[in-house]
Formats: C-alpha cells, sequence, structure tokens
C-alpha cells in the first residue's frame, strides 16, 4: 500500500459500525426499560391517589358501617373498602372507633397489583332508647 492513500479500510468501516449497532441496541433497551417503569410508577401513584380519595369520602359520601362494599374507578381500577369496629366503646362513650381498611387492585401486563391503606375513623354511637 503506498503512503499518499487515505481513508479507512472496509475491516475499519465494518468494526466502526458494528460498534454503533451494539451501542445503538444497549441506548434502545435502556430506554425501553425506562419508559416501562415510568409506566409503572404512573399506575402506582394513580392508585395511591384514588385510594386516598376513597378514604377521604369514607364517612361522607361514602357511609361508615361495618361491612364490606366495593366498585370500580375509572381506567380499571377496582376498589374494596372493609370497615369493622376496633375494640369495644366504654359505656356513656359518644363515639366508637372503627377499622377502615381501603384496598385498590390493577392489571398491568398480566399481573394483577394491589394496595391498601388502613386507618381508624371515630362514629357516633347511637344513642339508645
Amino acid at each position: 500500500m503506498n503512503k499518499d492513500d487515505r481513508g479507512f479500510t472496509l475491516v475499519e468501516v465494518l468494526v466502526a459500525l458494528a460498534i454503533l449497532v451494539i451501542s445503538l441496541a444497549v441506548l434502545l433497551k435502556i430506554i425501553a426499560t425506562n419508559l416501562d417503569r415510568t409506566r409503572q410508577v404512573r399506575d402506582e401513584t394513580t392508585a395511591a391517589s384514588l385510594l386516598q380519595s376513597l378514604l377521604a369520602q369514607t364517612g361522607t359520601s361514602i357511609p361508615i358501617s361495618a361491612g364490606d362494599s366495593a366498585g370500580v374507578f375509572p381506567g380499571g381500577y377496582g376498589w374494596q373498602l372493609h370497615v369493622e369496629p376496633d375494640g369495644d366503646y366504654a359505656p356513656g362513650s359518644t363515639v366508637a372507633a372503627m377499622t377502615v381498611v381501603a384496598t385498590i387492585r390493577w392489571q398491568d401486563d398480566g399481573r394483577i397489583y394491589s394496595r391498601s391503606l388502613t386507618t381508624l375513623r371515630a362514629v357516633p354511637v347511637p344513642v339508645s332508647q
């Protein structure tokens, strides 16, 4: 080969292209993984927000009474509310404590996810006649 020949050989070009293709494949995998994780975080954030909303509605638009109730939020988030008395209340007491467990479920990629929040609510004790 002559010293005056300038440029890249075919092998150098192929090696450079191979490095470029491998780098792009790794980069695309990282982007896809991050997009998937972002979607999961969005779903969990939505579920947490809906759970807080459900607990806030308990005692106002959803009456507090012992038992279970369920429903579905828009977007396919199913909810369940379980209410039970939290121990006995003292005679003459005007309020009693109720344990409220709110659970939300949703499906993503064929898997079912759920989150729960538990709180205590004070409810008036019915006056005995």
